[in-house]
């Protein structure tokens, strides 16, 4: 199974088996030929020896090469395979090892050639669609030449490992039980990843018009001969009704689709880009596929069969396949709905409508955002408040990585289009407007902009349990005062957690990336940034007192500049409504245009623990999440005002003293007297973390070409190296074991760090790190890093 999932980049010798192509779960089927690893060593032409080769030729310096098998008919073939489990993974496997930019992507593709042709494998239809997508992500081919003497072709560096990076993952797209379990959440937090890869084919195609944003076309993409009913019946309802209430430029177009799959593929890839509905048969991957093409905050209708039922397992009662449940629901730029095709059509035309109208009207009137009045005199945090009313508002809802079993809470991250938080309550309120728009969907669960009972989990370890489901309420009171927030505020709430707050690593990575991944996946990134921290007030005297009153503690408060965010206490917030000439009003409540939640599945673990438990090691959570982690580490940089880029010469840095259980508090005494003995010429320094700010540890690390630590939260700041640096981690394999048996040392961590691939990391024991064999290894180690700068 290790080798369905990794991941490699060659610069240098490596002999790894890796998958080079199809999802995991069907090449566990296959024969051994997709399983793949370099005959011979790919290298730059500055270090290359040619053995004995009397002729060499090399690829162009910027390049890369990646080998590839595609998912072939009949397991692949369709336009969707194509992307989910091609090109897809191509795209996440060049922004793992940041070859964007200025190289060229070759591809050497092992299967499905021309002069492999054949019915069965690989017809001439899906080689031509192949080619057609190839073009769409500016990748090129590449096949040795026939009437070459070179004995070796080398390229500057090359890639592979593309298993674990389909859409699917080791899902079976739907058809199985576990793909709605744990299974499921392959694509949790990825939704950015799925909105790149749209931009990056829609900018390798040629330009086209967009629409008028406020302007409502609406896709039928099924044949009218298939679901005529639903396709009469929706033309009529928009294009012969005089009681539909929208402006003429908001008025929906419907355009049904028929024979979509003689279409051109880029006519239907530019129809998706400028459409706010698109109607398709989940089970039909020529109906759906276009859909990933919507722009951000379209909807997607997906129709089902209640009678196609997964197969019986065990006992397990069945129920209806939705195919591909773990792609549409992860994706945070589309809002994607469920609905039954054994509801009768009038009940299936209703929904529909609502939906479209809800939409349309919402874009006629405020164009996606409030309109700011006139200024109040009033600021709640240093944000300017301006008064409104609350009859006129109403916020809606959009969550992904619903699943909608009993624990989907867990899961569930939303945005609210309007997020109030009442000071006099200290609680946070959604409006519900249009109560019988809400009574009339309500029924039909499976849409991700449904209001009712969407609890999310703000900051606890859904791993542990921990914690209690958050939900806003829904109402608000004629006599409340509302102001709203300024237009880029986002105004996120969150948890304060103990056990979080007082740990660096816990702290970075299950509060701070979270909220950088939940503000990324809805496209608010550039926004400001206003947390509202809830916290039980028995644990403030355990966290160390600080001058803030906000209960972060003395290490809460030294990380908070990383998110550049402003924070309040919802326990102490309504003293922070002030006014400068005028009396502040009784019943305020502070609204903001955009509201996020939900951050349980987007930490660094998701539903693991940090590597204490014999399970985390079975099963990878952060496999293609390595842009993240850059992303973040971008993020952080640029809100302390720190330049992400430092030229060399960089220098070794030893960690000392990070950690206060025993046997990992290690000075690195012996390990710094052989580097410097072995590599007098190299700068080797050592820092005590602890004692250091933050702008000052992330200097240091910038300044970092070899760093070394032992194991633990302390050593997260290590995730700020840059690009290539190497990072040296010894664990402890003496007292410290995942699930208190001997089986395996606790390596902490081990999928966040394995998962870094911007960093090379190593994993070295404890229990014989003084031994002159381990010493010369670290040395040598050090020094074949040094000299790759």
């Amino acid at each position: 199974m290790q080798i369905t999932r990794r991941s490699t980049t060659f610069r240098e010798e490596h002999l790894l088996q890796s998958s080079i192509g199809m999802r995991p779960w069907w090449r566990r089927q296959q024969p051994p030929k997709f399983l793949w690893h370099p005959k011979v060593v790919w290298l730059s032409n500055e270090t290359f020896s040619p053995f004995h080769a009397t002729r060499v030729d090399y690829f162009p310096e910027n390049s890369v090469i990646i080998p590839l098998s595609v998912a072939e008919p009949p397991h692949g073939g369709t336009t969707l395979t194509l992307l989910m489990d091609t090109l897809l993974p191509v795209h996440k496997l060049v922004d793992l090892f940041g070859f964007g930019g200025n190289r060229t992507v070759f591809l050497h593709i092992l299967n499905c050639r021309n002069n492999t042709l054949h019915d069965e494998e690989c017809n001439s239809d899906f080689r031509a669609k192949l080619e057609q997508g190839l073009r769409w992500m500016g990748y090129h081919t590449w096949e040795p030449p026939k009437h070459n003497n070179a004995e070796l072709i080398c390229a500057p560096v090359a890639a592979s490992g593309m298993g674990q990076l389909t859409a699917s993952g080791l899902s079976q797209r739907g058809h199985k039980i576990q793909d709605y379990t744990h299974l499921f959440h392959h694509n949790a937090g990825l939704g950015n990843t799925f909105w790149k890869f749209r931009n990056h084919i829609l900018s390798n195609l040629k330009p086209f018009e967009t629409l008028n944003p406020a302007a409502m076309k609406v896709v039928l993409a099924v044949n009218s001969t298939d679901h005529p009913n639903i396709a009469q019946a929706l033309y009529n309802r928009f294009h012969h009704s005089h009681n539909y209430s929208a402006p003429d430029d908001a008025k929906p177009t419907i355009e049904i689709m028929d024979n979509i799959v003689a279409d051109d593929l880029e006519t239907l890839i530019q129809m998706a880009a400028n459409a706010q509905f698109w109607i398709a048969n989940s089970q039909d991957d020529d109906w759906t596929w276009p859909s990933l093409f919507l722009p951000r905050n379209a909807s997607l209708i997906l129709l089902y069969n209640e009678t196609l039922l997964i197969q019986k397992r065990n006992g397990n009662q069945a129920s209806p396949i939705r195919k591909d449940f773990g792609l549409w629901n992860h994706l945070s730029h589309v809002k994607s709905h469920w609905l039954s095709l054994q509801h009768n059509t009038s009940t299936i035309v209703k929904i529909i409508s609502r939906l479209i109208h809800t939409d349309a009207s919402k874009r006629a009137k405020t164009n996606g955002e409030r309109t700011i009045q006139k200024k109040s005199g009033m600021s709640f945090f240093g944000f300017d408040v301006y008064p409104d009313s609350a009859r006129s508002l109403s916020s809606d809802v959009h969550c992904i990585g619903e699943n909608w079993q009993w624990d989907s809470q867990n899961y569930r991250s939303c945005r609210h289009e309007l997020l109030c938080f009442n000071a006099s309550s200290q609680g946070f309120v959604a409006p519900e407007g249009d109560e019988a728009a809400h009574n009339l969907l309500r029924p039909h669960d499976l849409l991700s902009t449904d209001t009712f009972g969407k609890s999310v989990m703000r900051g606890e370890n859904v791993r542990l349990g921990n914690g209690q489901p958050w939900l806003p309420t829904r109402t608000l009171s004629n006599d409340d005062n509302v102001y709203m927030l300024p237009n880029d505020v986002v105004l996120i709430p969150i948890k304060a957690n103990l056990v979080n707050m007082n740990n660096p690593g816990h702290l970075l990575w299950d509060i701070w990336l979270p909220i950088f991944n939940l503000i990324q996946l809805y496209g608010n990134e550039y926004g400001k940034i206003l947390l509202g921290l809830d916290h039980e007030g028995s644990q403030c005297p355990e966290m160390g007192e600080d001058s803030s009153g906000l209960c972060l503690g003395n290490l809460g408060l030294k990380y908070l500049p990383l998110v550049g965010a402003t924070v309040f206490s919802t326990h102490t917030a309504s003293a922070s409504v002030s006014s400068n000439n005028a009396a502040i009003p009784e019943n305020c409540v502070v609204c903001a245009s955009t509201g996020l939640a939900g951050i349980g599945m987007l930490t660094d673990h998701g539903f693991k623990t940090h590597g204490q438990q014999l399970d985390d090691y079975k099963v990878v959570w952060n496999d293609g999440r390595g842009p993240l982690f850059w992303d973040f580490r971008g993020f952080v940089l640029n809100n302390v005002g720190i330049s992400p880029h430092v030229p060399p010469p960089f220098k070794v840095t030893f960690s000392i003293h990070s950690s206060n259980n025993p046997s990992r508090r290690r000075d690195f005494f012996k390990q710094i007297k052989m580097v410097k003995s072995v590599i007098p010429s190299a700068s080797v320094a050592t820092v005590e973390l602890a004692t250091m700010t933050m702008p000052e540890q992330l200097k240091e690390v910038l300044e970092t070409k070899v760093f070394v630590s032992v194991i633990g939260g302390s050593t997260s700041t290590a995730m700020f190296l840059q690009r290539n640096a190497c990072l040296i981690l010894f664990y402890n394999d003496m007292d410290d074991f995942a699930s208190g048996t001997q089986a395996m040392p606790t390596m902490m961590d081990f999928d966040f760090w394995n998962n870094a691939s911007y960093l090379q990391v190593h994993w070295l024991p404890i229990s014989t790190m003084d031994s002159d064999k381990d010493l010369g290894l670290l040395a040598s180690m050090i020094q074949e890093q040094l000299g790759s700068s």
